[in-house]
């Protein structure tokens, strides 16, 4: 969608993306504002939808930075995408709101191709995705343009096979059993301070 638009539609995109995935992603905040948090049902719904619109300004500064730097050459989908993609989730995590929730490398987990998680994280694994995405899109693209489609396969293949490769490996050993019980009884805070 972002492939050709102005820097105002760019930022619309963005902006709608972002509430639809924060929609689907946090809507769990609604029920912890109101049945936990003991606040209307008006209230929890406006709470909840002011954190879903400020954090969709992420997307759509996203979207906007993403305009502003492609050029429309080979590199937009495996460099400035997702360069901008991982720019604007580190700074959602970590420096302005320390909402690091919804992360896109989380999505990999448990896939057959999540062998780069133990050695580059959650926000590596954000990178390897979006190039991963951007790939397939340029694949994509290529197949209809009928413009070769060998660099983007390579990337996409080794992408692919590296990550299924790497979660043959096992990272930890065991060193020893140690025995852990929980209690975590069932008291309200006030009880339990």
């Amino acid at each position: 969608l972002l492939k050709n638009l102005a820097y105002l539609e760019s930022f619309k995109i963005g902006f709608l993306y972002g509430v639809g995935v924060w929609l689907v992603g946090i809507s769990w905040m609604y029920v912890s504002i109101h049945f936990y948090g003991k606040i209307g049902v008006i209230y929890s719904v406006l709470i909840t939808l002011l954190l879903i619109f400020c954090l969709s300004i992420y997307m759509a500064l996203q979207a906007l930075l993403f305009r502003y730097l492609k050029n429309k050459t080979f590199s937009d989908s495996l460099i400035a995408f997702p360069s901008t993609w991982l720019l604007l989730e580190i700074i959602r995590g970590s420096w302005f709101s320390g909402f690091p929730w919804l992360i896109a490398g989380t999505a990999i987990g448990g896939s057959y191709f999540d062998g780069w998680i133990p050695l580059i994280g959650a926000t590596g694994s954000s990178l390897f995705m979006l190039i991963l995405s951007g790939s397939l899109f340029l694949l994509i693209d290529h197949l209809k343009r009928k413009v070769s489609i060998t660099l983007p396969l390579i990337i996409f293949i080794i992408s692919l096979s590296s990550g299924y490769l790497l979660k043959e490996i096992s990272w930890t050993t065991k060193a020893e059993i140690l025995d852990v019980s929980v209690y975590q009884p069932n008291l309200t805070l006030e009880q339990k301070w």
